[in-house]
């Protein structure tokens, strides 16, 4: 998180400015975050293009590897086959229920019965405040509430060098704010808290998926293994499972990643209170609206800040609902889109394993000359693709936890890795 000040930063942008402004560019804190964006860029971008050029590329060769060595399609395929089909749908249908189950769980609530009755009557204490506060007068209050407690054009005295924004007093009702600006401030970071609880559990739903992926992967290389199939054929279809298993795992990663910054993106769109699409905003402009069609005439303003009062009754419970609500549906999607790939990537695995036998276009003129181009072709998008991989640095070798061998696509970063120590 950044403090930043865009008005002072911009200052020192105008190169026709006659005065520099009180603070230093530095502490505008927008060379800060530009730095942070830029490191943050440039390391992501060398993550992908890492995976792009050793997993993407690798599996292109693989693909073409596939079509020019065919096998004899063996008896004890087909049966093996099917029961693979069979672990997919059954893994589909029922062994992602848990996953599923699990999303809201991790999501708890965000103020204990204590906790929440305490922020209803700073609350109310807050909406007292606004009636009595600098002295306002009823067109100042009335113009507030047309503009959904933001009144940034006000040319009211009242209002006069100071920031008004009712949203965000609201919000610092139910979080501490960074510096303490009125006396009705949460007494400590609770969302905050909430937001670091979800965080935590995040690995509880990482864990069921991997509990659950363990199981299905043990299950198919089992039938691999015991299956009736010659040992050339095994041989193939394990490592075209074995290829499967690293693009699981990597996903898993990701997901995880993913979740982290769900929760963050998520914690973020409850805590602003200035976008007028914010959580606050949207849960504050029916009571702001509905105390604002009070009926004009003597008592108006006494009418509007009563009606006020009743319509923001409970606020802070119906906040909570919609803040929980919004993180699940987040984490939900994520989780939803997670399991989506990983289903692609079963079905790919099938695919994969029925391109290694020979099909009936074997003897197809068109066919025979796409296979002669496609060998002669080969070798040189190998040797390209070895020479890009080169040019990354080499990275620390990982080792999967279902097999004694690295994986696929690091091993060529780990030959690199090997040659560079023989120079030495």
């Amino acid at each position: 998180m950044f403090a930043v000040s865009s008005q002072s930063w911009l200052e020192w942008l105008n190169t026709k400015r006659t005065t520099d402004p009180k603070f230093g560019p530095m502490m505008s804190g927008i060379p800060e975050m530009q730095k942070e964006l830029l490191d943050r860029t440039a390391t992501e971008n060398m993550s992908r293009y890492r995976f792009h050029y050793f997993n993407v590329h690798s599996k292109i060769s693989d693909r073409a590897n596939r079509i020019l060595s065919k096998n004899i399609l063996e008896r004890g395929y087909r049966k093996l086959r099917g029961t693979i089909t069979d672990a997919f749908q059954v893994f589909k249908s029922t062994g992602i229920n848990p996953i599923r189950v699990l999303v809201p769980k991790i999501v708890p609530i965000i103020f204990s019965e204590a906790e929440r009755s305490s922020a209803d009557r700073r609350l109310e204490s807050l909406i007292d405040s606004w009636r009595w506060r600098w002295d306002i007068k009823w067109i100042t209050f009335d113009y507030t509430l047309r503009t959904n407690g933001i009144p940034h054009r006000s040319v009211s005295k009242a209002y006069y060098r100071k920031i008004v924004n009712w949203n965000k007093e609201i919000l610092d009702v139910m979080e501490r704010p960074r510096q303490i600006e009125h006396q009705f401030t949460a007494p400590k970071k609770l969302i905050d808290a909430w937001k670091h609880s979800v965080i935590n559990k995040l690995e509880d739903l990482a864990q069921e998926v991997r509990s659950r992926v363990k199981d299905l992967f043990k299950k198919v290389e089992d039938n691999i293994k015991t299956s009736k199939l010659s040992k050339t054929l095994m041989d193939r279809i394990l490592q075209e499972w074995g290829d499967t298993e690293d693009d699981v795992h990597d996903l898993i990663g990701r997901f995880k990643k993913d979740l982290h910054r769900t929760t963050i993106a998520q914690y973020r769109k409850v805590t602003t209170e200035e976008d007028i699409g914010c959580i606050i905003a949207k849960l504050t402009k029916e009571p702001f609206r509905e105390a604002q069609k009070e009926q004009r005439g003597k008592g108006v303003l006494e009418k509007q800040h009563k009606k006020l009062k009743s319509s923001l009754e409970g606020f802070i419970s119906i906040y909570e609902t919609h803040a929980i609500e919004m993180m699940r549906e987040g984490l939900a999607q994520k989780t939803s889109r997670f399991l989506e790939r990983l289903g692609k990537f079963l079905d790919v695995f099938i695919q994969n394993v029925e391109e290694l036998f020979e099909n009936n276009v074997g003897g197809d003129t068109k066919y025979l000359q796409a296979r002669e181009k496609l060998q002669e072709w080969l070798p040189r998008y190998t040797r390209t693709i070895e020479e890009l991989q080169s040019m990354f640095p080499a990275q620390e070798s990982r080792v999967k936890d279902h097999s004694e061998q690295p994986p696929k696509r690091l091993k060529a970063e780990i030959v690199k890795s090997e040659e560079e120590t023989k120079k030495i």
